[in-house]
This record gives structure tokens, sequence and C-alpha cells, in this order.
């Protein structure tokens, strides 16, 4: 029973959770106005940790759908939602489903760095054109990054696409030799960022946690940004940027977990049938999230956001370079055969597609 509500409620936060969902403001959430009349406590109490904040549109939907869920169970369940990073940074929740102090946890696949960095390949810059190429690799991979986060005693729940994130920035920047000179966000405590960054030679990169960025770009600290354009609306970065360089840097990953114990405490037809549900629901939820980026980069544009378009040569050199940084990784976070296998598939699926535009 414990593991349908724990499906249930994966359900939600993957309709609800676009990349990179941070901003740590210490609050949670009440799922209740005033708590209904009760005659026994909870059987379950399930305590779910994410750093989105609290007070965003997607938040409040989700409380609705969790109470919802509470009164169909006569209360029996009752769920803990601490948003906004109540619980302390992505690491921190992770190490937490570790310990068993957390029952699920939001991530980017970055929050994964110390406990599954094989899930890194997925965060490569310039690897990805596009979420139907994630998307393709997530559906022929899920149960290979599983694996590695269940030896470490981490079950995942579900991975699915966030969207492209292009590079927002508060000044034009018409080259990549520009970002040299500009100073660049760089995620705080990424092993994985620090080093692309220094390959890249971006050597005024400034490292933040999600919650400096706002007030950086407001004074200027930082002058470049990434995600996907429904972040950038949501952290409520979008007043400071006026410039956008459309080709996307990586595709975002976002991926829920819990505890292996837990997991594997439940019967196999309840695992099962878990698997079979999250394949359904993810597809569902990439619509909301792509249509949400589309939404929200619309927006931008109507603000008086410019585009900017770096030629095909620029590109070529960037992609170049980036293939150097995923060589540097192998052995550091994942395997040479992992990463071959990765683009394999995706220049077979390139050329399928491409086959499909010829016809």
């Amino acid at each position: 029973m414990r593991m349908y509500y724990l499906l249930r409620i994966t359900f939600y936060l993957m309709v609800i959770l676009g990349l990179c969902f941070t901003l740590h403001v210490p609050i949670s959430i009440s799922l209740a106005e005033s708590p209904p009349p009760q005659t026994d406590e909870p059987q379950h109490i399930l305590r779910i940790g994410t750093i989105l904040p609290a007070d965003v549109s997607y938040m409040k939907y989700n409380a609705g759908e969790l109470r919802e869920v509470e009164e169909l169970t006569d209360h029996r369940v009752k769920f803990e939602l601490y948003a906004g990073g109540v619980l302390g940074d992505e690491p921190a929740m992770v190490k937490m489903v570790q310990e068993g102090k957390l029952d699920i946890a939001a991530v980017t696949a970055l929050g994964l760095e110390g406990v599954a960095p094989e899930t890194l390949v997925l965060s490569l810059p310039y690897l990805f054109r596009d979420e139907y190429e994630m998307e393709f690799i997530l559906e022929k991979y899920e149960s290979i990054f599983t694996g590695y986060a269940r030896e470490r005693g981490i079950e995942i729940l579900g991975l699915f696409t966030a969207g492209s994130s292009p590079m927002f920035s508060t000044v034009p920047i018409t080259s990549p030799e520009e970002l040299q000179n500009k100073k660049v966000m760089c995620i705080e405590k990424s092993q994985f960022f620090t080093e692309f960054f220094r390959s890249a030679r971006w050597q005024s990169s400034v490292p933040l946690s999600f919650a400096e960025v706002e007030p950086a770009l407001n004074s200027g600290k930082v002058e470049v940004v990434f995600g996907p354009p429904a972040m950038v609306v949501v952290m409520g970065w979008y007043p400071h940027i006026r410039y956008v360089v459309m080709e996307s840097v990586a595709v975002g990953t976002g991926v829920f977990i819990t505890n292996s114990d837990l997991y594997q405490s439940f019967p196999e037809e309840i695992r099962s049938t878990m698997t079979k549900f999250i394949r359904e629901i993810r597809k569902k939820s990439l619509k909301r999230l792509w249509r949400d980026n589309e939404i929200a980069m619309l927006g931008l544009m109507k603000r008086g956001v410019k585009i900017i378009r770096w030629s095909p040569k620029d590109m070529e050199k960037l992609r170049e370079d980036a293939k150097k940084f995923w060589d540097y990784g192998v052995g550091k976070w994942y395997s040479r055969k992992l990463l071959d296998d990765i683009l394999r598939d995706l220049e077979e699926y390139r050329a399928s597609k491409d086959r499909e535009g010829s016809r």
C-alpha cells in the first residue's frame, strides 16, 4: 500500500517539476487550510523534499493533488512536503534518502554527482541537440542508470527531461570567445561544472547556489546563466535578462529517488507496476514541461529579450571543444563504454530521423 502512494506522489511531482527546481527558500507546504477531524493517527507519513520554491503555481497545484490523495485514504496517509530547500541542497537530500530520513527527493542529475556520477553523462555540454534525443536515451538507458544508483543505496523512481538550456545574459554575447571575459554562473559545489568551465576557459565563472543567482544578476556579479526558459521565469531571473543565445548548452534532467531498502521491501508485482506506471506518466509530463518552456520563451521575447544566434562555424568549434571534455570525464565519472554506447545510439537515432525527413 505504501508503494502505491509513492507511485501516486511521484506522478504528481513529475507533472509539475521542470528542470532545475531551485531557490533555497526555507519553507514547507501545508496540505490543508484546517486539518480534518481524525480519530486515528495517520498510518503512513511520507516525507518529500524538493528545492523548488513553495510559492510558485506548480507547487500550489501539487499541494492540491496531495490533499486529494490524503482524502482518498481517509487521511490514513499524510504527506509532509518540504519545498524551497528547507532540508538543504540536493546532495543533503540525497544523503537523507540514503539514511532513510527522507522518503522521496526530487533532484537534478547533478544532484546525484556524489552517489551515481555515471548520470553526469546526461549533463555533458552539447551532447544532445534537443529534448527528443534526451528522451530517446532515457528510455533506453534508464535501467542502467538505476543499477548504478542502486549500488549506492538509491532507487531511481523516474528520470525525465526538464528541457533544453539556452544561455541567457544581461549583456550581448555575439561569439563564444566573448564568454572568456564574461561573468558566467557556475553551480556551486559541483566538480563537474567546475571542471567544464575550466576546460572551456571561462576564467570569470562565478560559483553560486541557485538562491544567489537573482541577487547576483541584479548586482552585476554575474552576467550569464543557463537553464530552461521556464526556470528563468519561475526563479525570478527574467527581469534582468536582455539576451538569449538560442543554441542549447545542455538538456536538463530531473530524477526522483527513494531509498533502495524501502523500495525492495515491496513485492515484485508492485515494483513492476511502478516501472510501467512511471513510463506512462513521463510522456504526459513531458508535454507539459515542453509547453511551459515554449510559453516562457514567448513571454521573454514579449518583454524584449533579443535572440542571438552564433554562426555554424562557431557552433561546430564549440562541439569539437566539448568532445574533449566528454573524453576527460571517462574514468572520472563514467565509463568509456557508456559514453560510446550513447554516442552510437544517438548517431543511429539522428540517421533514422534524417531518413524520415527525406521521405
